[in-house]
């Protein structure tokens, strides 16, 4: 079967090959050193990929199912993977800064060493996933942070850093703002951080120790 990758902005024809599948024809695409930056790649299924290395820059791979496939020191620097099936993918020393993770599957993932300035964690799965060394929001994190959902806002708390929706601050500035710089931040604001700051920093102080 002929299978055809296409660039997601001006829907030109980057890779095309004859492939039992578009797991296969991906993996051949990198294999020939193709250039998949920009890739229109969304819902596509990638499972158990090989895709080591790959320059999968600013590709789009919403909703794609990556579920257990190497992605370890591929370049995924403003990628969309929100929505993404990562499940136990292997994303170790990846360049994720800049991208969209949002609502991704990161469940068991191995994140050790990645870089994830600047990318987009919101209502991701974090759970068993390996940030052992990840760069998060310029701090290498020693721990798994901590991830709060089910709130109005996204929490995800590491020892210097929380993040709060999507306010970044450390976790010392966080506690000493005022009302008038919290108001600042959203119209409800005031209101859930007179309710919640008490909880989000003893589980800071617990999370630290």
């Amino acid at each position: 079967m002929k299978y055809q990758i296409k660039n997601r902005f001006t829907m030109d024809v980057i890779f095309k090959c004859e492939a039992d599948s578009m797991r296969l024809a991906v993996e051949i695409a990198i294999k020939s050193m193709a250039d998949l930056s920009k890739a229109d790649l969304s819902r596509a299924n990638l499972s158990g990929a090989n895709l080591y290395g790959a320059n999968l820059s600013r590709a789009d791979l919403s909703g794609a199912d990556l579920s257990g496939a190497d992605l370890s020191r591929a370049n995924l620097y403003g990628a969309n993977l929100s929505r993404a099936n990562l499940y136990g993918a292997n994303l170790s020393g990846a360049d994720l800064s800049g991208a969209n993770l949002s609502r991704a599957n990161l469940y068991g993932a191995n994140l050790s060493g990645a870089n994830l300035s600047g990318a987009n964690l919101s209502g991701a799965n974090l759970s068993g996933a390996n940030l052992s060394g990840a760069n998060l929001y310029g701090e290498k994190l020693t721990k798994n942070p901590l991830q709060i959902l089910g709130l109005k806002y996204f929490i995800l708390i590491s020892v210097v850093n929380i993040k709060i929706g999507c306010e970044v601050h450390t976790a010392e500035e966080w506690f000493n703002f005022d009302d008038e710089i919290i108001s600042k931040m959203d119209s409800e604001a005031l209101d859930w951080w007179k309710i919640y700051k008490p909880t989000i920093k003893a589980l800071w102080e617990e999370h630290k120790k």
